[in-house]
């Protein structure tokens, strides 16, 4: 595919590029994404989620008088976030959704706003994106094994519930 069909509007490439730029409005305007439900975080907003948020914000409500201090807060959560998450010994695995999801969303921004710089210290993060992402996946098979052990013996036991209503509805039909 040749290079210009990313800046042609008639093209698959243009509209998935162009959708995933603005998943940064959907989080700023939304608190939500197409992979971050906006009650996912309700009861507890990890602080990573909270710096996305407010990220999202400043970035989509930046001037030109305003883009220096919106890249410096840019950067600033960037370190923040890849220090506070390094440095964890144990993390939960919602904090370890987080973090992922915060990252992502950063990495937006700087990979796809057009600064050099931005997508040069971009760049330099996307290993560790790939590490989170690895983490994000073997927990996935890890719950699905469990899933699947889970079903085994929940057909052993049915839930209680069901044993009460099994139990009067046997004897409803047995008083008939």
């Amino acid at each position: 595919m040749e290079p210009w069909h990313l800046y042609d509007s008639r093209t698959p490439l243009h509209y998935v590029v162009n959708r995933v730029k603005g998943f940064t409005t959907d989080m700023a305007m939304r608190n939500a994404t197409p992979f971050l439900h906006r009650y996912l975080y309700r009861d507890h907003t990890p602080q990573c989620i909270l710096s996305c948020f407010t990220l999202s914000v400043l970035y989509e409500n930046r001037t030109q008088e305003n883009t220096a201090m919106v890249m410096r807060a840019l950067h600033s959560s960037v370190r923040e976030l890849v220090n506070a998450e390094t440095s964890r010994a144990v993390a939960t695995p919602v904090e370890k959704l987080a973090r992922t999801q915060a990252l992502f969303l950063f990495q937006i921004i700087r990979l796809l706003d057009g600064d050099v710089i931005l997508r040069a210290q971009g760049e330099k993060d996307i290993p560790l994106l790939k590490i989170w992402l690895g983490d994000l996946c073997k927990m996935r098979e890890n719950l699905a094994n469990q899933a699947l052990l889970g079903e085994i013996v929940m057909r052993r036991h049915p839930p209680g519930e069901w044993t009460v209503s099994i139990t009067h509805a046997a004897g409803d039909v047995l008083a008939c």
